[in-house]
């Protein structure tokens, strides 16, 4: 690791920080969460923030977007919940929906409406470890564990969002997951999601953002881990808007069984300084899978897209297509990577489309 990378703000304040919010969570969390976090924490810092001398960052240097001061105890923010109301911009009209509001990460039920119990479980991440799906499937990637913000977000995620449609349920209208993110200051977010679809169990979710005040930046580090087991079907589109002063990296790890579909559509249509998109798909059964990507990038926008589809199973099917626009002096990437493993390489299929003007 660099001195460069030691000497951002961001980067010592969380080495300062970890201990105080690892004995705050230690009054919560199960001793094998807190050991997982502190060895994610080790790697983290072992391996230090991304650089553009490593292959994933090559043409994305991130750091002068972590060199402002970044409030990172960010517990004290969920009180301003307390009166909130959902902004009409928030809504999409005409949209017939389940709806699901986080503020900062947070499922807050008074603003939600939710499905009937019988079809799925929504609850806050935090309270969702007694789950046999939390126990299944949290953490189960490897991948995270070699990222420098995956292992971040691992070490100091706060809260996030729980969900599993229950097998061979068919979820009778969209969820609409709004993302509310409010802060009077600077702030490092670090919510954590894990959305699992039982076998042949069927569900579409529509995602969302809104950013309440513009004046502070907010750094957002998000991890949304989906399962799709056996025949289940999961259609996903990620609507990535406003953000004005916001700078955000997303990433989302698929794993995905026999004969399961999941689709992604990701919308990049935001005003953030940085967007930085991780899309990484683990095919571990027979199945057919579908991405399909857009963007705009104008003024300054740096709008980053990383798409990794890793077929470890022969007759899987993989879709890719990314369609980009960009004016002004913003800056697009792409970066897609396909692996297909040696037991895999037939009748295995694998396609893209890339445009940009």
């Amino acid at each position: 690791m660099t001195t460069q990378v030691q000497n951002i703000p961001l980067y010592e304040s969380l080495s300062k920080s970890f201990a105080g919010f690892i004995s705050q969570r230690g009054q919560q969390e199960t001793a094998d969460l807190i050991e997982l976090r502190k060895s994610a924490f080790a790697q983290f810092r072992a391996m230090g923030f991304p650089t553009t001398q490593m292959e994933e960052w090559k043409y994305t240097n991130i750091l002068p977007f972590l060199k402002d001061q970044f409030e990172t105890d960010t517990n004290k923010l969920y009180d301003a919940a307390e009166g909130l109301s959902l902004p009409e911009e928030a809504i999409i009209p005409a949209l017939d929906a389940y709806r699901l509001v986080l503020l900062n990460g947070q499922l807050i039920p008074s603003l939600s409406s939710l499905p009937d119990a019988a079809e799925m479980t929504i609850s806050r991440l935090s309270e969702a470890r007694s789950e046999a799906a939390y126990s299944e499937y949290f953490n189960t990637n490897e991948i995270l564990g070699k990222q420098q913000f995956g292992n971040l977000n691992t070490a100091m995620f706060t809260d996030g969002l729980f969900f599993e449609v229950k097998a061979k349920k068919a979820v009778e209208k969209p969820l609409h997951i709004i993302h509310l993110y409010h802060t009077s200051a600077n702030a490092f977010l670090q919510p954590r999601h894990l959305w699992v679809a039982r076998k042949g169990s069927v569900a579409t979710l529509i995602e969302s953002a809104v950013c309440l005040d513009t004046k502070a930046t907010i750094l957002l580090n998000s991890v949304t881990e989906i399962v799709t087991e056996a025949t289940a079907n999961l259609t996903h589109y990620h609507l990535q808007s406003g953000g004005k002063n916001a700078r955000l990296i997303n990433t989302v790890v698929a794993r995905q069984e026999r004969d399961s579909v999941y689709s992604n559509y990701t919308l990049t249509i935001s005003d953030a300084d940085l967007v930085r998109n991780n899309l990484q798909i683990r095919h571990e059964g027979e199945h057919r899978k579908q991405t399909c990507t857009a963007c705009t990038v104008n003024g300054t926008q740096l709008v980053d897209n990383h798409t990794l589809m890793d077929h470890r199973i022969p007759n899987c099917n993989s879709n890719e297509h990314y369609k980009g626009v960009l004016s002004g002096k913003g800056t697009g990437v792409f970066n897609g990577k396909v692996y297909v493993h040696v037991d895999a390489q037939k009748p295995t299929l694998s396609s893209r489309t890339t445009t940009c003007c």
